[in-house]
């Protein structure tokens, strides 16, 4: 899975490359919706709007949006783009196949995979950024 997101200064989104799992679909993030893949890669994400911080895996996208909540596109196997709960998000971090956000109060959400319980952060506090690590070895 190759392909490169940008945000640009007027918080619109660009995205181009490999669309194979929906990872760059970004016509239409108001509405947590896959948009339409373009046969030549390029994807029209001229609905995206508000958008501050961009993070990409292999096979989804997040992006957080200025009023504070997230929206995702591309592969949901493990659930890793179920983030439509979401509020008051300040950071956001893709992995592999899970997603993590930072809240404004310091604590922190969590979807997708929990193989090496490297979801478990219920109980995190004063916390004020987030990574999300990810290895190519899982299915």
């Amino acid at each position: 899975m190759f392909f490169t997101v940008g945000l640009k200064a007027d918080g619109t989104v660009v995205a181009i490359g490999d669309n194979s799992q929906g990872q760059i679909d970004l016509n239409d993030w108001g509405n947590h919706n896959e948009g339409e893949k373009d046969e030549d890669e390029e994807i029209d994400v001229s609905n995206w709007e508000d958008i501050v911080a961009v993070s990409t895996s292999n096979r989804h996208t997040v992006g957080l949006k200025a009023g504070s909540s997230v929206v995702a596109v591309g592969d949901n196997k493990y659930g890793q783009i179920d983030i439509n709960n979401w509020e008051n998000i300040v950071g956001i971090s893709a992995g592999w196949f899970n997603t993590v956000g930072l809240k404004a109060d310091g604590s922190v959400v969590a979807v997708g995979n929990n193989e090496y319980g490297q979801m478990d952060v219920s109980d995190w506090e004063d916390i004020v950024d987030i990574s999300v690590g990810w290895t190519g070895m899982l299915n």
